[in-house]
């Protein structure tokens, strides 16, 4: 690799991944080994802009999705 890897790096990945790929932030929580679930919310944004990202290139009404068309 050519970029610097932390431990830190591969668990912010793992938990991204996971939640971007549907799992239950409970599971995810688990995993982690986080006590609350609130250290583990953190993991949601980057879900939700994942999510946000797909929706606007989707929509029919999106800016996005006019420009892909065209």
């Amino acid at each position: 690799l050519r970029k610097h890897v932390t431990p830190h790096t591969l668990r912010h990945s793992f938990a991204t991944h996971m939640i971007e790929g549907g799992a239950p932030i409970e599971v995810v929580q688990e995993l982690m080994g986080h006590d609350s679930i609130r250290s583990t919310e953190i993991y949601l944004h980057v879900s939700r802009q994942h999510v946000q990202s797909h929706y606007l290139r989707a929509h029919p009404l999106s800016q996005d999705a006019a420009r892909a068309e065209a």
